[in-house]
């Protein structure tokens, strides 16, 4: 009986991978797409400084270190008020699904001349990170090793025990 329970539950978890996983090649195929379209816009336009965009900065960092499977965050369940519809253009909200490791992604375009803002409540989301107890020892591992930082009107957190890998990769690109 156990096992039994044990073969289903497996065969639960592949079906929903494999069917996320393809939802998301579809997402990047999009972007991609988008990015080709945004990118022969701004060549046209003549002394046109192209801002990055957010899911191809996204896709830097996931693909730069080993990542595990991350999924969207929901709006209501995002952390600490880290959208403030007055200071947030763009957003990417990213989490590791099921793990004993914590991963997160958030990457903002913040509004002109809000990003000191936006800045200071990502810094304030890995600081009430930081303060948790109750996390298993790979989850401590991820938070510890956590970067918060700005460039520009872009500003990231990323949570990953390689983090400091991820922004090098990142902060190349913006």
């Amino acid at each position: 009986m156990k096992k039994m329970l044990l073969l289903l539950l497996t065969a639960m978890m592949l079906v929903t991978a494999c069917g996320v996983r393809e939802n998301q090649s579809q997402t990047t195929t999009q972007s991609t797409t988008t990015a080709q379209s945004t990118t022969t816009t701004v060549s046209q336009a003549t002394e046109t400084i192209a801002e990055p965009d957010l899911q191809e900065l996204y896709d830097i960092i996931i693909n730069s270190v080993e990542f595990p499977y991350m999924m969207e965050q929901s709006e209501e369940l995002l952390p600490d008020n880290i959208l403030n519809n007055d200071n947030v253009e763009e957003y990417i909200v990213e989490v590791s699904a099921i793990t004993v490791f914590f991963n997160e992604v958030i990457l903002i375009k913040a509004v002109n001349g809000k990003t000191n803002e936006v800045y200071k409540v990502v810094q304030e989301r890995q600081e009430s990170l930081l303060s948790k107890i109750d996390l298993y020892p790979g989850q401590q591992q991820s938070i510890a090793s956590s970067v918060a930082g700005k460039q520009g009107s872009i500003v990231y957190f990323i949570c990953h025990e390689n983090a400091l890998a991820a922004e090098a990769e990142l902060l190349k690109h913006i």
